[in-house]
């Protein structure tokens, strides 16, 4: 690894490319594809890593539930409330399972929520947020949101940088528009 000096540390110039392949390749020793052919090191390596998804979605799971989310949901009897808690724990883990899988991918994938949104205004020509329906606006040409602050994002955008070779991680891709809330400024 090459190392840049300034007066007071010692920066690390990475090659951004190499640390993508070696992200995903170190990720896909600890993520087998099902049904893959696996020596006992492999095996014990994918269990490790699987129990330790589990574990952590397990901890968020637990977290959410008594978190401030909790006064979303419905107050029911005790059995019934460990039902619904093993329901997000296994939906935290599935969730946690697929985030692994798709760290495997070359492509770099980073979410856009409220503290970069809030800073852009709306345009309904925006290539990273669509306005929540409720908002009523009437078609894709309909701007008379248009300058408007964000205010609560329903669920962020999905950007993908780079691709399978390794190449234009510069350039992001929206795979999913984030669904915003909007605070009119007219």
């Amino acid at each position: 690894m090459l190392y840049k000096t300034t007066n007071i540390l010692f920066v690390p110039i990475v090659d951004e490319r190499e640390a993508h392949i070696w992200r995903s390749q170190l990720i896909r020793i600890y993520n087998p594809p099902e049904g893959s052919a696996l020596g006992e090191k492999e095996k014990l390596a994918a269990k490790k890593i699987h129990s330790r998804v589990h574990r952590c979605s397990d901890y968020f799971a637990t977290i959410f539930h008594t978190g401030p989310a909790k006064y979303l949901f419905r107050k029911i009897p005790s059995d019934q409330e460990t039902t619904r808690l093993n329901k997000l724990r296994d939906i935290f883990i599935d969730a946690g399972e697929l985030s692994s899988r798709l760290w495997t991918q070359r492509t770099y994938m980073k979410s856009q929520n409220l503290p970069s949104l809030k800073l852009e205004q709306f345009t309904v020509s925006s290539r990273s947020m669509d306005a929540h329906p409720s908002q009523g606006l009437d078609d894709d040409e309909d701007n008379k949101l248009d300058g408007s602050r964000v205010e609560v994002v329903i669920h962020p955008a999905l950007l993908a940088f780079g691709n399978d070779d390794c190449e234009n991680y510069h350039i992001a891709r929206v795979w999913a528009k984030a669904v915003v809330l909007l605070r009119a400024t007219r």
